[in-house]
């Protein structure tokens, strides 16, 4: 898939789509970190569940420290891991660990736009691994929505969280609603050479080998 060492890479995945790997997450995460090597850096959302302001939920209070994303099993890992960062943003955390981790999670806060830990990576070259999620582009597509100037009608969404002072407040998000389109332009930038797909290991099988090929290529 063109990732190796020094890469600054954002996952964003669905795990069970992968299939069955001896120490589960723990081995997915550090055969990432393997790769990219000491001189770069992985970052996974680790984001957090917000509600309508007429339903805010007064037992889910955000603290970077000990709330649990929504986004699976390998970002709870990742963010647990020593030397794992993860930004405080209320609804749209992350956590880095490598070499760029403090720069991408540093002033990610309740003040911040939501997404800023992805417009830091695409500054650095960043690439993105998305794996058995479609063409959604997690994350990543809500940030360029945004620049492209997308976000037509928000919604008003909220969660309390704790401050550095350790106050609870409420935070308010304009959520923008994804605009259902997006997808869309995910075969043009193939075409444009600006994203590679691959086939997962469990369908290797189907891939077309060539001629001289003796046995199949490894899926990234």
């Amino acid at each position: 898939m063109g990732i190796t060492k020094g890469d600054h890479v954002a996952v964003a995945l669905s795990f069970k789509s992968i299939g069955s790997i001896e120490n589960g997450p723990d081995t997915f995460i550090d055969s990432l970190l393997e790769v990219i090597g000491p001189e770069g850096t992985l970052m996974m959302n680790t984001f957090t569940k917000y509600s309508p302001l007429t339903s805010i939920n007064r037992d889910n209070i955000f603290d970077p420290l000990s709330a649990i994303p929504y986004t699976g099993t390998v970002p709870i890992t990742f963010m647990k891991r020593k030397d794992t960062l993860r930004s405080r943003h209320p609804t749209c955390s992350v956590a880095a660990q490598g070499k760029l981790s403090k720069y991408l999670t540093d002033e990610h806060d309740e003040h911040s736009q939501p997404y800023l830990p992805y417009q830091k990576l695409a500054q650095v070259n960043g690439k993105l691994l998305c794996i058995g999620i479609d063409d959604r582009l997690v994350a990543l597509r809500h940030e360029a929505q945004r620049k492209a100037g997308l976000f037509i009608v928000p919604q008003f969404m909220g969660v309390l969280y704790k401050n550095l002072e350790g106050k609870v407040n409420l935070y308010v998000w304009h959520f923008p609603p994804c605009h259902k389109r997006l997808p869309e332009l995910v075969p043009k930038l193939e075409r444009a050479g600006m994203i590679k797909r691959a086939a997962s290991a469990k369908h290797r099988r189907s891939l077309a080998l060539p001629a001289n090929c003796s046995k199949p290529c490894h899926p990234c």
